[in-house]
């Protein structure tokens, strides 16, 4: 008997501490989560494939129109260049022929070079959502591509936009 209350004369002490520190650590102290604050962010790439979902390769240059939603402004500098836009493929040039003014972006691409690039993601931009604000889907935006060339090895250029359509995907950051 004697050792058991001396076991329990120890363990006393750890207890109290133990519980002590489950009160404090389980109690939020009636603060908010803080969800409210987080700033959530829309990434939308654009990019092009071939209708029979081959891979091209040759492609020479790409003209397509998006119609943004009516909220989803993009901020833009002072000559109307949107500032959240990032090419994709090494060398793609979309500043020489961009045109916003909202809710209409047109983007012209072509490599700086005048190379040929691959079908694929092409650019993307981003736009943050204010408070409240749903991802936008798909669908709330129209995509029409205006014109696809391809260059081939003798370096003839065609128009092959029938070839082709546009793609966009959506996430949020």
């Amino acid at each position: 008997m004697t050792i058991t209350i001396k076991h329990l004369s120890k363990l006393l002490p750890l207890l109290l501490s133990f519980s002590l520190l489950l009160i404090v650590t389980a109690c939020g102290g009636g603060g908010d989560d803080g969800e409210e604050d987080l700033v959530k962010t829309a990434k939308m790439t654009l990019g092009i494939q071939r209708i029979d979902h081959s891979q091209g390769t040759n492609v020479g240059s790409v003209a397509l129109k998006i119609t943004l939603p009516a909220a989803f402004v993009l901020q833009s500098d002072s000559n109307g260049i949107p500032t959240n836009i990032t090419a994709l493929v090494t060398g793609l040039n979309f500043q020489q022929g961009i045109n916003y003014a909202h809710p209409m972006l047109t983007l012209s691409l072509i490599k700086e070079d005048a190379t040929a690039f691959p079908t694929g993601n092409l650019i993307s931009f981003s736009h943050t959502l204010q408070s409240g604000e749903a991802l936008p889907l798909p669908g709330d935006f129209q995509l029409e591509l205006i014109e696809v060339s391809e260059i081939s090895d003798n370096g003839d250029v065609t128009i092959q936009t029938l070839n082709y359509g546009a793609t966009l995907t959506i996430e949020e950051l």
